[in-house]
């Protein structure tokens, strides 16, 4: 197939027909013109609003996260996405779609109005099932005090067998290494090394329990995965205090085996073991 001089593109004919009322028209020929450039985050996205119109829902989301594959800086994939989530019935995943596009680096007055819309006809992020790990980012996301979302990362570890620590506590290593490092941390991933972490600067705050029910039932995999989707939407500072926590228990675990070896370790020896760190509260 190609596309004849001095005619309308495939394109402009879909957009035609789109404008037209002719939503079915309008995705066929949006395939076509697909086949002819593959990688065309527009045309996905164009094809995502043709079938959100015929109410292929799952197609419109499809074709949205492709055209977001593609331009991860393009603003209309995450408003796609965001439009055949709603339609699903899932408002957080819609949420959690405009704060994608911010993190992504997308920004106009539109955007942040589409994110504080979205949000205010949410209702509370520490009420109701949660059913996925999507719906648990948004939830997460949508908490309004930073320490609450530290707490909660918290309680998942402490929730978690000393098994599922080792590799929740592996993976994120891998991630945080090419973010500042931890040093030598590979020494203390023994399952025995794996010990709760303190709650102390949390203790003003309550377990979310739609949280921890649902972080309780997944298994091991799924419990690595959501730690990973929560970590990665983590802003930079966010990240920084996360990495002093692991930090924290790499240098616990590593006086006490200089304990084991030798007795008590001087603190010329080391840093002196650290406490989580308290972010701080919002204005």
């Amino acid at each position: 197939m190609s596309e004849q001089k001095g005619e309308p593109s495939v394109k402009e004919r879909g957009n035609a027909a789109f404008r037209s009322g002719n939503p079915q028209l309008a995705a066929e020929l949006y395939t076509q013109a697909l086949e002819l450039e593959p990688t065309n985050a527009t045309l996905f996205g164009n094809r995502s609003a043709a079938k959100l119109e015929l109410g292929d829902n799952a197609g419109a989301l499809s074709d949205a996260e492709q055209a977001i594959a593609i331009n991860p800086t393009w603003m209309k994939g995450y408003h796609r996405k965001a439009a055949a989530l709603a339609r699903m019935g899932d408002p957080w995943g819609s949420y959690t779609a405009y704060c994608d596009a911010r993190a992504a680096g997308c920004d106009s007055p539109w955007l942040v109005k589409k994110i504080r819309e979205t949000r205010d006809g949410l209702g509370s992020a520490r009420e109701g099932a949660i059913d996925s790990i999507a719906a648990l980012l948004g939830r997460f996301r949508a908490l309004p005090d930073p320490r609450e979302r530290f707490s909660s990362l918290a309680h998942f570890w402490n929730l978690s067998s000393r098994e599922e620590r080792a590799l929740q506590f592996s993976r994120l290593v891998s991630l945080i290494s090419g973010q500042g490092g931890l040093g030598p941390a590979e020494e203390f991933m023994a399952e025995e090394n794996m010990r709760d972490l303190p709650m102390e600067n949390y203790s003003d705050l309550e377990p979310i329990a739609p949280f921890m029910d649902f972080f309780r039932d997944l298994d091991r995999s799924q419990k690595v995965e959501a730690m990973e989707t929560l970590w990665h939407s983590l802003g930079d500072a966010e990240k920084g205090l996360v990495i002093s926590d692991m930090k924290a228990i790499i240098t616990g675990q590593a006086e006490a085996a200089a304990e084991d070896e030798g007795g008590e370790a001087e603190a010329a020896d080391g840093p002196p073991r650290a406490k989580p760190p308290t972010p701080p509260r919002p204005p």
